[in-house]
């Protein structure tokens, strides 16, 4: 966790619950979260890889902090360390401004 929050590349607050989320995200109400990329990805607690290319990985929090969902997503091409749709699944962007 530590090395996803350190090579963060943005934050995002007001989850916006849509279809085309996760039901845990759906049944979040709002939560945020911080993306980024870091050189290498653990599978296991044993095999670690060089990060996916093309993909971002995401934390999701509720409003107290709470990490509810992490997970790798595609993403965003024109925007590095950001989830693809990232403009319709927040409200919006904290960091960076």
């Amino acid at each position: 966790m530590k090395a996803a929050y350190t090579a963060r590349q943005g934050q995002f607050l007001g989850l916006y619950p849509s279809i085309q989320c996760p039901e845990r995200l759906r049944a979040s109400r709002g939560g945020d979260a911080t993306t980024g990329k870091t050189d290498r990805y653990r599978l296991r607690q044993t095999v670690e890889t060089p990060f996916p290319p093309g993909k971002v990985f995401a934390i999701y929090m509720d409003k107290s902090r709470f990490i509810f969902e992490w997970r790798l997503e595609r993403e965003d091409p024109e925007h590095d360390g950001h989830p693809v749709r990232w403009t319709q699944r927040f409200k919006r962007r904290l960091w960076p401004d």
